[in-house]
């Protein structure tokens, strides 16, 4: 139904031998669809571009 394409960015940097860090930007293009509105009957364009920063810790234990 869509055309979705995505742009990733990241970095990731560990700290000891069971602490790292890693940071991750995301973003969307898709492309635009149109319908026709229920509510007014209106032809309608919709767009869902999506931005997301991500940032994971995590931690081994038993190391």
């Amino acid at each position: 139904m869509y055309n979705m394409r995505y742009f990733n960015i990241g970095a990731g940097y560990k700290f000891t031998k069971s602490f790292s860090a890693t940071l991750l930007y995301s973003r969307s293009y898709t492309q635009e669809v149109s319908a026709i509105d229920p509510f007014t009957h209106s032809q309608t364009t919709y767009k869902y571009p999506i931005n997301l920063v991500k940032m994971d810790l995590s931690y081994k234990f038993g190391i």
